[in-house]
Protein backbone atom coordinates (compact mmCIF):
# COMPACT_ATOMS: atom_id res chain seq x y z
CA UNK A 1 0.00 0.00 0.00
CA UNK A 2 2.91 2.21 0.68
CA UNK A 3 3.87 1.69 -2.93
CA UNK A 4 0.33 2.18 -3.94
CA UNK A 5 0.58 5.90 -2.29
CA UNK A 6 4.23 6.37 -3.50
CA UNK A 7 3.48 6.09 -7.69
CA UNK A 8 0.00 7.98 -6.93
CA UNK A 9 2.24 10.77 -5.28
CA UNK A 10 4.91 10.60 -8.69
CA UNK A 11 2.20 10.24 -10.85
CA UNK A 12 0.44 13.46 -9.26
CA UNK A 13 3.51 15.50 -9.41
CA UNK A 14 4.71 14.43 -12.57
CA UNK A 15 1.09 16.11 -13.81
CA UNK A 16 1.76 19.36 -11.40
CA UNK A 17 5.00 19.85 -13.46
CA UNK A 18 3.22 19.61 -16.58
CA UNK A 19 0.31 21.84 -15.42
CA UNK A 20 2.90 24.47 -13.99
CA UNK A 21 4.02 24.67 -17.79
CA UNK A 22 0.82 25.69 -19.46
CA UNK A 23 -0.63 27.71 -16.28
CA UNK A 24 0.66 28.37 -13.41
CA UNK A 25 -1.78 30.63 -12.03
CA UNK A 26 -4.25 28.31 -12.52
CA UNK A 27 -6.59 27.51 -8.93
CA UNK A 28 -6.02 23.27 -9.72
CA UNK A 29 -1.95 23.81 -8.98
CA UNK A 30 -2.46 25.40 -5.81
CA UNK A 31 -5.62 22.75 -4.74
CA UNK A 32 -2.79 20.15 -6.04
CA UNK A 33 -0.25 21.24 -3.97
CA UNK A 34 -2.43 21.20 -0.62
CA UNK A 35 -3.77 17.88 -1.26
CA UNK A 36 -0.38 16.38 -1.86
CA UNK A 37 0.78 17.75 1.09
CA UNK A 38 -2.22 15.98 3.31
CA UNK A 39 -0.84 13.19 0.90
CA UNK A 40 2.57 12.98 2.46
CA UNK A 41 1.51 13.63 6.11
CA UNK A 42 -0.78 10.53 5.01
CA UNK A 43 1.65 8.52 3.75
CA UNK A 44 4.34 9.39 6.95
CA UNK A 45 2.08 7.67 8.88
CA UNK A 46 1.87 4.34 6.37
CA UNK A 47 5.96 4.31 6.51
CA UNK A 48 5.65 4.73 9.92
CA UNK A 49 3.71 1.69 10.45
CA UNK A 50 5.32 -0.20 8.08
CA UNK A 51 8.49 -0.07 10.27
CA UNK A 52 6.56 -1.17 13.20
CA UNK A 53 5.81 -3.90 10.73
CA UNK A 54 9.38 -4.70 9.85
CA UNK A 55 10.05 -4.37 13.63
CA UNK A 56 7.86 -7.06 14.60
CA UNK A 57 8.40 -9.10 11.58
CA UNK A 58 11.25 -10.66 13.69
CA UNK A 59 8.58 -12.24 16.19
CA UNK A 60 6.08 -13.03 13.58
CA UNK A 61 8.64 -14.91 11.64
CA UNK A 62 9.29 -16.69 14.93
CA UNK A 63 5.89 -17.66 14.80
CA UNK A 64 5.65 -18.55 11.55
CA UNK A 65 8.89 -21.27 12.08
CA UNK A 66 6.97 -21.79 15.32
CA UNK A 67 3.80 -22.85 13.43
CA UNK A 68 5.78 -24.41 10.34
CA UNK A 69 7.66 -27.04 12.95
CA UNK A 70 4.65 -27.84 14.98
CA UNK A 71 2.46 -29.05 11.98
CA UNK A 72 5.66 -31.17 10.51
CA UNK A 73 5.40 -32.55 13.94
CA UNK A 74 1.67 -33.15 13.73
CA UNK A 75 2.13 -34.30 10.30
CA UNK A 76 4.62 -37.02 11.24
CA UNK A 77 2.57 -38.02 13.96
CA UNK A 78 -0.11 -38.53 12.11
CA UNK A 79 2.09 -40.85 9.52
CA UNK A 80 3.37 -42.63 12.92
CA UNK A 81 -0.66 -43.31 13.76
CA UNK A 82 -1.71 -44.18 10.47
CA UNK A 83 1.25 -47.04 10.19
CA UNK A 84 0.46 -47.96 14.46
CA UNK A 85 -3.24 -48.23 12.76
CA UNK A 86 -2.39 -50.53 10.42
CA UNK A 87 0.14 -52.51 12.21
CA UNK A 88 -2.91 -52.91 14.95
CA UNK A 89 -5.23 -54.35 12.19
CA UNK A 90 -2.61 -57.15 10.52
CA UNK A 91 -1.54 -58.50 14.21
CA UNK A 92 -5.74 -58.64 14.89
CA UNK A 93 -5.96 -60.15 11.79
CA UNK A 94 -2.92 -62.82 12.79
CA UNK A 95 -4.75 -63.28 16.20
CA UNK A 96 -7.55 -64.20 14.32
CA UNK A 97 -6.19 -66.73 12.53
CA UNK A 98 -4.23 -68.10 15.12
CA UNK A 99 -7.54 -68.44 16.92
CA UNK A 100 -9.10 -70.05 14.03
CA UNK A 101 -6.40 -72.50 13.56
CA UNK A 102 -6.40 -72.95 17.43
CA UNK A 103 -9.98 -73.82 16.80
CA UNK A 104 -9.87 -76.39 14.63
CA UNK A 105 -6.75 -78.24 16.01
CA UNK A 106 -8.92 -78.43 19.33
CA UNK A 107 -11.89 -80.39 17.41
CA UNK A 108 -9.32 -82.64 15.75
CA UNK A 109 -7.89 -83.30 19.37
CA UNK A 110 -11.17 -84.12 20.09
CA UNK A 111 -12.17 -86.08 17.56
CA UNK A 112 -8.99 -88.12 17.77
CA UNK A 113 -9.48 -88.59 21.56
CA UNK A 114 -12.51 -90.41 20.83
CA UNK A 115 -11.22 -92.68 18.70
CA UNK A 116 -8.79 -93.12 20.92
CA UNK A 117 -11.29 -94.13 23.78
CA UNK A 118 -13.29 -96.76 21.28
CA UNK A 119 -10.09 -98.72 20.27
CA UNK A 120 -8.93 -98.86 23.72
CA UNK A 121 -12.90 -99.63 24.72
CA UNK A 122 -12.69 -102.66 22.10
CA UNK A 123 -9.70 -104.25 22.98
CA UNK A 124 -10.71 -103.70 26.70
CA UNK A 125 -13.66 -105.80 25.48
CA UNK A 126 -11.57 -108.50 23.20
CA UNK A 127 -9.79 -108.77 26.62
CA UNK A 128 -6.64 -107.65 24.70
CA UNK A 129 -4.84 -111.62 24.49
CA UNK A 130 -1.54 -111.55 22.33
CA UNK A 131 -0.58 -113.85 20.04
CA UNK A 132 0.86 -116.50 21.34
CA UNK A 133 -2.42 -117.11 23.82
CA UNK A 134 -4.34 -116.99 20.80
CA UNK A 135 -2.00 -120.07 19.33
CA UNK A 136 -2.30 -122.10 22.35
CA UNK A 137 -5.69 -121.84 22.74
CA UNK A 138 -5.89 -124.24 19.86
CA UNK A 139 -9.05 -122.19 18.14
CA UNK A 140 -9.82 -122.96 14.67
CA UNK A 141 -6.76 -122.01 12.49
CA UNK A 142 -8.85 -119.47 10.21
CA UNK A 143 -10.07 -118.09 13.38
CA UNK A 144 -6.76 -117.88 15.02
CA UNK A 145 -5.61 -115.64 11.80
CA UNK A 146 -8.83 -113.84 11.71
CA UNK A 147 -7.64 -112.46 15.05
CA UNK A 148 -4.28 -112.05 14.14
CA UNK A 149 -4.74 -109.48 11.76
CA UNK A 150 -7.23 -107.74 13.77
CA UNK A 151 -4.94 -107.13 16.43
CA UNK A 152 -2.32 -106.23 14.02
CA UNK A 153 -4.53 -104.01 12.59
CA UNK A 154 -5.90 -102.39 16.02
CA UNK A 155 -1.91 -101.91 17.17
CA UNK A 156 -1.11 -99.96 14.16
CA UNK A 157 -4.34 -97.93 14.02
CA UNK A 158 -3.48 -97.00 17.87
CA UNK A 159 0.46 -96.00 17.04
CA UNK A 160 -0.22 -93.92 13.97
CA UNK A 161 -3.28 -92.14 16.32
CA UNK A 162 -0.95 -91.52 19.05
CA UNK A 163 1.60 -89.94 16.67
CA UNK A 164 -0.92 -87.51 15.15
CA UNK A 165 -2.43 -86.67 18.73
CA UNK A 166 1.33 -86.16 19.88
CA UNK A 167 1.75 -83.67 16.62
CA UNK A 168 -1.17 -81.93 17.44
CA UNK A 169 -0.35 -81.28 21.00
CA UNK A 170 3.18 -79.59 19.93
CA UNK A 171 1.07 -77.23 17.02
CA UNK A 172 -1.22 -76.29 19.77
CA UNK A 173 1.77 -75.49 22.02
CA UNK A 174 3.49 -73.97 19.10
CA UNK A 175 0.13 -71.78 18.11
CA UNK A 176 -0.36 -71.00 21.70
CA UNK A 177 2.91 -69.20 22.25
CA UNK A 178 2.25 -67.54 19.01
CA UNK A 179 -0.83 -65.80 20.44
CA UNK A 180 0.58 -64.97 23.22
CA UNK A 181 3.51 -63.24 21.40
CA UNK A 182 1.33 -61.61 19.16
CA UNK A 183 -1.33 -60.51 21.70
CA UNK A 184 1.57 -58.87 23.47
CA UNK A 185 2.57 -56.92 20.56
CA UNK A 186 -0.75 -56.03 19.74
CA UNK A 187 -0.86 -54.83 23.58
CA UNK A 188 2.75 -52.61 22.93
CA UNK A 189 1.58 -51.10 19.55
CA UNK A 190 -1.98 -50.04 21.51
CA UNK A 191 -0.30 -48.43 24.07
CA UNK A 192 1.90 -46.94 21.37
CA UNK A 193 -1.08 -45.58 19.62
CA UNK A 194 -2.42 -43.93 22.73
CA UNK A 195 0.87 -42.22 23.56
CA UNK A 196 1.33 -40.93 20.34
CA UNK A 197 -2.55 -39.94 20.16
CA UNK A 198 -1.50 -37.78 23.55
CA UNK A 199 1.32 -36.43 21.78
CA UNK A 200 -0.68 -35.42 18.65
CA UNK A 201 -3.44 -33.60 20.90
CA UNK A 202 -0.86 -31.44 22.91
CA UNK A 203 0.99 -30.33 19.37
CA UNK A 204 -2.62 -29.64 18.00
CA UNK A 205 -3.23 -27.89 21.44
CA UNK A 206 -0.04 -25.76 21.12
CA UNK A 207 -0.65 -25.25 17.30
CA UNK A 208 -3.81 -23.13 18.05
CA UNK A 209 -2.06 -21.26 20.46
CA UNK A 210 0.28 -20.35 17.83
CA UNK A 211 -2.08 -19.61 15.34
CA UNK A 212 -3.87 -17.65 17.55
CA UNK A 213 -1.47 -15.43 18.41
CA UNK A 214 -0.51 -14.82 15.19
CA UNK A 215 -3.89 -14.44 13.61
CA UNK A 216 -4.60 -11.88 16.14
CA UNK A 217 -1.29 -10.20 15.40
CA UNK A 218 -1.96 -9.88 11.99
CA UNK A 219 -5.55 -8.91 12.35
CA UNK A 220 -4.63 -5.90 14.06
CA UNK A 221 -1.93 -4.46 11.62
CA UNK A 222 -4.88 -5.31 9.08
CA UNK A 223 -7.09 -3.21 10.59
CA UNK A 224 -4.71 -0.13 10.85
CA UNK A 225 -3.33 -0.73 7.62
CA UNK A 226 -6.82 -0.69 6.23
CA UNK A 227 -8.24 2.33 8.36
CA UNK A 228 -5.28 4.66 6.68
CA UNK A 229 -5.74 3.17 3.02
CA UNK A 230 -9.10 3.93 3.39
CA UNK A 231 -8.24 7.52 4.09
CA UNK A 232 -5.37 7.38 1.19
CA UNK A 233 -8.28 6.25 -1.06
CA UNK A 234 -10.60 9.35 -0.33
CA UNK A 235 -7.71 11.57 -0.54
CA UNK A 236 -6.57 9.95 -3.86
CA UNK A 237 -9.84 10.32 -5.55
CA UNK A 238 -10.11 14.30 -4.74
CA UNK A 239 -6.13 14.50 -6.29
CA UNK A 240 -7.38 12.65 -9.16
CA UNK A 241 -10.39 14.77 -9.65
CA UNK A 242 -8.10 17.83 -9.39
CA UNK A 243 -5.38 17.10 -12.27
CA UNK A 244 -7.56 15.55 -14.48
CA UNK A 245 -7.51 19.43 -15.81
CA UNK A 246 -3.81 19.52 -15.62
CA UNK A 247 -3.58 16.38 -17.87
CA UNK A 248 -6.32 17.83 -20.62
CA UNK A 249 -4.18 20.78 -20.68
CA UNK A 250 -1.24 19.02 -21.43
CA UNK A 251 -2.40 16.90 -24.10
CA UNK A 252 -3.74 19.75 -25.34
CA UNK A 253 -0.26 21.03 -25.66
CA UNK A 254 1.33 17.85 -26.84
CA UNK A 255 -1.33 17.59 -29.47
CA UNK A 256 -0.45 21.04 -31.09
CA UNK A 257 3.14 19.79 -31.01
CA UNK A 258 2.20 17.08 -32.62
CA UNK A 259 0.17 18.62 -35.34
CA UNK A 260 3.31 21.41 -35.87
CA UNK A 261 5.63 18.29 -36.35
CA UNK A 262 3.18 16.63 -38.98
CA UNK A 263 3.31 20.17 -40.80
CA UNK A 264 7.06 20.07 -40.43
CA UNK A 265 7.43 16.62 -42.02
CA UNK A 266 4.65 16.79 -44.57
CA UNK A 267 6.53 20.41 -46.03
CA UNK A 268 10.25 18.26 -45.86
CA UNK A 269 8.64 15.60 -47.86
CA UNK A 270 7.15 17.72 -50.43
CA UNK A 271 10.23 19.23 -50.91
CA UNK A 272 11.77 16.27 -51.42
CA UNK A 273 9.50 15.33 -53.55
CA UNK A 274 9.70 18.34 -56.00
CA UNK A 275 13.89 17.70 -55.56
CA UNK A 276 12.94 14.66 -56.85
CA UNK A 277 11.03 15.63 -59.46
CA UNK A 278 13.62 17.81 -61.04
CA UNK A 279 16.53 15.80 -61.04
CA UNK A 280 13.99 13.14 -62.79
CA UNK A 281 13.26 15.65 -65.39
CA UNK A 282 17.60 16.77 -66.00
CA UNK A 283 17.83 12.76 -66.23
CA UNK A 284 15.38 12.53 -68.93
CA UNK A 285 16.55 15.77 -71.20
CA UNK A 286 20.42 14.53 -70.72
CA UNK A 287 19.03 11.32 -72.13
CA UNK A 288 17.17 12.70 -74.88
CA UNK A 289 20.57 15.09 -75.65
CA UNK A 290 22.36 11.78 -75.77
CA UNK A 291 20.70 9.93 -78.06
CA UNK A 292 20.21 13.23 -80.62
CA UNK A 293 23.90 13.12 -80.61
CA UNK A 294 24.19 9.07 -80.72
CA UNK A 295 21.92 9.55 -84.19
CA UNK A 296 24.15 12.89 -85.63
CA UNK A 297 27.08 10.54 -85.50
CA UNK A 298 25.17 7.79 -86.96
CA UNK A 299 24.10 9.81 -89.91
CA UNK A 300 27.76 11.22 -90.46
CA UNK A 301 29.62 7.44 -90.61
CA UNK A 302 26.35 6.74 -93.13
CA UNK A 303 27.81 9.52 -95.50
CA UNK A 304 30.95 9.15 -95.21
CA UNK A 305 30.57 5.17 -96.33
CA UNK A 306 28.48 6.14 -99.28
CA UNK A 307 31.33 8.41 -100.93
CA UNK A 308 33.55 7.17 -103.50
CA UNK A 309 37.05 6.96 -102.61
CA UNK A 310 40.28 8.80 -104.01
CA UNK A 311 42.30 7.08 -106.33
CA UNK A 312 46.43 7.09 -104.96
CA UNK A 313 49.51 6.27 -106.10
CA UNK A 314 49.91 2.27 -106.56
CA UNK A 315 53.37 2.72 -104.90
CA UNK A 316 51.66 4.68 -101.94
CA UNK A 317 49.22 2.36 -101.65
CA UNK A 318 51.29 -0.33 -100.93
CA UNK A 319 53.68 1.50 -98.79
CA UNK A 320 50.32 2.72 -97.03
CA UNK A 321 48.91 -0.74 -97.43
CA UNK A 322 48.05 -1.05 -94.12
CA UNK A 323 48.28 2.28 -92.48
CA UNK A 324 45.93 3.69 -94.65
CA UNK A 325 43.23 1.29 -93.25
CA UNK A 326 41.50 3.16 -90.18
CA UNK A 327 40.67 1.07 -87.70
CA UNK A 328 37.37 -0.17 -86.73
CA UNK A 329 36.69 2.23 -84.01
CA UNK A 330 33.50 1.42 -81.76
CA UNK A 331 30.35 2.68 -83.39
CA UNK A 332 28.79 5.53 -80.89
CA UNK A 333 25.23 2.55 -80.88
CA UNK A 334 27.44 0.31 -79.57
CA UNK A 335 29.30 2.53 -76.81
CA UNK A 336 26.02 3.88 -76.14
CA UNK A 337 24.85 -0.11 -75.69
CA UNK A 338 27.62 -1.25 -73.18
CA UNK A 339 25.90 -0.18 -69.99
CA UNK A 340 28.02 1.46 -67.44
CA UNK A 341 29.56 0.59 -64.31
CA UNK A 342 26.74 1.54 -62.53
CA UNK A 343 23.79 0.28 -64.77
CA UNK A 344 21.45 -2.25 -63.34
CA UNK A 345 22.26 -4.88 -61.83
CA UNK A 346 20.97 -8.31 -61.71
CA UNK A 347 19.04 -8.76 -58.90
CA UNK A 348 19.47 -11.59 -56.64
CA UNK A 349 16.94 -14.85 -56.82
CA UNK A 350 14.31 -14.59 -54.13
CA UNK A 351 14.94 -16.71 -51.07
CA UNK A 352 13.18 -19.80 -51.16
CA UNK A 353 10.59 -19.76 -49.08
CA UNK A 354 10.69 -22.73 -46.67
CA UNK A 355 7.60 -24.84 -46.16
CA UNK A 356 6.74 -24.72 -42.46
CA UNK A 357 7.35 -27.51 -40.30
CA UNK A 358 5.01 -29.78 -39.38
CA UNK A 359 5.23 -31.69 -35.83
CA UNK A 360 6.39 -34.94 -35.38
CA UNK A 361 4.43 -37.71 -34.02
CA UNK A 362 7.10 -37.81 -31.17
CA UNK A 363 6.10 -34.05 -30.72
CA UNK A 364 2.53 -35.20 -30.03
CA UNK A 365 1.16 -34.62 -26.62
CA UNK A 366 0.69 -37.83 -25.08
CA UNK A 367 -0.54 -38.81 -21.58
CA UNK A 368 -3.70 -41.14 -20.11
CA UNK A 369 -4.66 -38.14 -17.85
CA UNK A 370 -5.69 -35.94 -20.77
CA UNK A 371 -8.06 -39.18 -22.05
CA UNK A 372 -9.63 -39.23 -18.21
CA UNK A 373 -10.67 -35.25 -18.15
CA UNK A 374 -14.32 -34.79 -17.19
CA UNK A 375 -13.95 -38.05 -15.68
CA UNK A 376 -12.23 -37.72 -12.42
CA UNK A 377 -13.34 -37.53 -9.12
CA UNK A 378 -12.07 -34.44 -6.54
CA UNK A 379 -9.63 -35.27 -3.82
CA UNK A 380 -12.04 -35.38 -1.20
CA UNK A 381 -15.87 -35.24 0.30
CA UNK A 382 -16.68 -31.48 0.91
CA UNK A 383 -18.53 -28.05 -0.23
CA UNK A 384 -16.51 -25.80 -3.08
CA UNK A 385 -16.13 -23.00 -1.54
CA UNK A 386 -13.91 -20.77 -3.69
CA UNK A 387 -13.65 -21.29 -7.27
CA UNK A 388 -10.86 -21.52 -10.27
CA UNK A 389 -10.86 -17.86 -11.44
CA UNK A 390 -12.91 -16.13 -8.40
CA UNK A 391 -11.22 -12.89 -7.19
CA UNK A 392 -9.46 -13.42 -3.70
CA UNK A 393 -9.42 -10.91 -0.96
CA UNK A 394 -5.78 -9.35 -2.08
CA UNK A 395 -6.84 -8.92 -5.19
CA UNK A 396 -5.50 -11.74 -7.40
CA UNK A 397 -7.65 -14.67 -8.53
CA UNK A 398 -8.10 -18.23 -7.27
CA UNK A 399 -5.78 -20.82 -9.44
CA UNK A 400 -7.52 -24.14 -8.22
CA UNK A 401 -10.26 -24.95 -5.65
CA UNK A 402 -10.67 -24.82 -1.87
CA UNK A 403 -12.85 -27.74 -0.85
CA UNK A 404 -14.31 -27.40 2.62
CA UNK A 405 -14.06 -30.39 4.50
CA UNK A 406 -13.41 -31.93 8.43
CA UNK A 407 -9.74 -32.26 10.09
CA UNK A 408 -8.75 -35.83 8.99
CA UNK A 409 -10.75 -36.59 6.24
CA UNK A 410 -9.20 -38.47 3.41
CA UNK A 411 -7.53 -37.15 0.57
CA UNK A 412 -7.29 -38.88 -2.29
CA UNK A 413 -5.29 -39.07 -5.23
CA UNK A 414 -7.54 -38.11 -8.62
CA UNK A 415 -5.07 -40.78 -10.89
CA UNK A 416 -2.17 -42.82 -10.97
CA UNK A 417 1.03 -41.23 -10.88
CA UNK A 418 4.53 -40.36 -8.66
CA UNK A 419 4.49 -38.12 -5.18
CA UNK A 420 7.23 -35.43 -6.67
CA UNK A 421 6.76 -32.65 -3.67
CA UNK A 422 5.34 -34.10 -0.28
CA UNK A 423 6.68 -31.12 2.37
CA UNK A 424 5.49 -27.63 4.63
CA UNK A 425 5.47 -24.65 2.87
CA UNK A 426 4.70 -21.23 3.87
CA UNK A 427 1.35 -20.21 2.66
CA UNK A 428 0.28 -23.89 1.51
CA UNK A 429 1.17 -25.63 4.58
CA UNK A 430 1.79 -29.58 4.21
CA UNK A 431 1.96 -29.82 0.47
CA UNK A 432 1.65 -32.54 -2.07
CA UNK A 433 2.11 -32.54 -5.49
CA UNK A 434 1.92 -35.76 -7.50
CA UNK A 435 3.15 -36.04 -11.15
CA UNK A 436 0.52 -37.66 -13.59
CA UNK A 437 3.16 -37.59 -16.85
CA UNK A 438 2.87 -35.25 -19.45
CA UNK A 439 3.38 -32.18 -17.89
CA UNK A 440 0.51 -32.57 -15.82
CA UNK A 441 0.56 -32.16 -11.99
CA UNK A 442 -2.12 -32.12 -9.18
CA UNK A 443 -1.33 -30.13 -6.12
CA UNK A 444 -3.09 -30.87 -2.80
CA UNK A 445 -2.17 -27.86 0.15
CA UNK A 446 -3.31 -27.60 3.74
CA UNK A 447 -2.90 -31.01 4.74
CA UNK A 448 -3.42 -32.15 8.27
CA UNK A 449 -0.82 -34.62 7.46
CA UNK A 450 1.03 -36.32 4.50
CA UNK A 451 0.88 -40.15 4.01
CA UNK A 452 3.23 -40.32 1.26
CA UNK A 453 6.63 -39.56 0.54
CA UNK A 454 8.69 -38.54 -2.81
CA UNK A 455 9.30 -40.88 -4.96
CA UNK A 456 6.31 -42.91 -3.53
CA UNK A 457 3.77 -44.35 -6.44
CA UNK A 458 0.15 -44.11 -6.13
CA UNK A 459 -3.09 -44.90 -7.70
CA UNK A 460 -6.04 -43.20 -8.64
CA UNK A 461 -8.17 -42.87 -5.46
CA UNK A 462 -5.54 -44.07 -2.93
CA UNK A 463 -5.17 -42.37 -0.04
CA UNK A 464 -2.55 -39.58 0.22
CA UNK A 465 -3.01 -37.27 3.24
CA UNK A 466 -5.52 -36.26 5.30
CA UNK A 467 -7.59 -32.80 5.36
CA UNK A 468 -6.32 -29.88 7.83
CA UNK A 469 -6.30 -26.30 7.86
CA UNK A 470 -1.89 -25.92 7.85
CA UNK A 471 -0.31 -22.97 6.41
CA UNK A 472 -2.21 -20.77 8.85
CA UNK A 473 -5.53 -21.05 7.18
CA UNK A 474 -7.88 -20.57 9.39
CA UNK A 475 -10.62 -22.86 8.13
CA UNK A 476 -10.27 -26.47 7.97
CA UNK A 477 -10.03 -28.02 3.92
CA UNK A 478 -8.00 -28.66 0.79
CA UNK A 479 -6.86 -26.53 -1.46
CA UNK A 480 -6.68 -28.63 -4.62
CA UNK A 481 -5.03 -27.16 -8.30
CA UNK A 482 -4.43 -29.27 -12.13
CA UNK A 483 -1.36 -27.47 -13.58
CA UNK A 484 -0.40 -28.17 -17.26
CA UNK A 485 2.99 -26.97 -17.85
CA UNK A 486 3.46 -25.18 -14.63
CA UNK A 487 -0.13 -23.38 -16.02
CA UNK A 488 -3.36 -23.45 -14.33
CA UNK A 489 -6.53 -25.39 -15.28
CA UNK A 490 -9.98 -25.52 -13.93
CA UNK A 491 -10.47 -28.21 -11.81
CA UNK A 492 -13.86 -28.36 -12.18
CA UNK A 493 -13.57 -29.09 -16.25
CA UNK A 494 -11.71 -32.16 -15.35
CA UNK A 495 -14.12 -33.98 -13.16
CA UNK A 496 -17.36 -35.79 -13.30
CA UNK A 497 -20.53 -33.36 -12.85
CA UNK A 498 -22.84 -35.70 -10.17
Amino acid sequence: MVLLASTLLAATSAAASDKDGVDSDTPSTSAVAEKQGDLKSLRSQIEALRREMVAAEGSRKESADQLKDIERSISSTQRDLHLLKEQIGARQSTLKDLDGQAKALEQELSLQQQQLEKLLYRQYLRGNPDALQLFLNGDDPYQLARDLYYLEAIGRARSQLLLEIESNLQRQKALATDTREQAAQLAAAQDKQSEEHAKLLAQRAQRKATLDALSEQIATQRHEIGKLQGDEKGLTKLIDRLSKIIAARAAEARREAQRREEQRRQAERRDAERREAEREAVERRARALAQQELARQEAQRAARLQQPPARPDAGADKEQGVASTPPHPETPREKASTPPPTAARTAPPPARQQAPREASPAEAFVGNLAQMKGSLHLPTRGSVTNRFGSARQEGSTWKGLFIRAGTGSEVRSIATGRVVFAEWMRGFGNLLIVDHGSDYLSVYANNDSLLKQVGDDVRGGETIATVGNTGGNPESGLYFEIRHDGKPLDPLAWVRRR
